[in-house]
């Protein structure tokens, strides 16, 4: 379990993102695009059951989201899993 604080900073940490790439405007709101993304993509994985944001700001894997193994195997597995 983790908070978006977290999951963002362990993001940065494994991608090695710059602060150029943090710092980018997303274009429809206040938010920085890295922001966005991130969030599209916990909602995308939360649709598919991969991960549960239960607590308000928490956000866990589930069962379902260590099938999907890496990254590179999302896309599939979304297709898989979308109901």
């Amino acid at each position: 379990m983790a908070t978006i604080r977290e999951l963002h900073g362990q993001v940065v940490t494994d991608l090695l993102l710059g602060k150029s790439v943090l710092n980018t405007p997303h274009s429809d709101g206040p938010r920085s695009k890295f922001a966005y993304v991130s969030a599209r993509a916990r909602t995308a994985l939360r649709r598919i059951g991969a991960m549960d944001d239960s607590a308000r700001g928490v956000w866990a894997i589930t069962e379902k989201g260590r099938q999907v193994g890496s990254a590179v195997k999302l896309p599939r597995k979304y297709r898989e899993f979308r109901v």
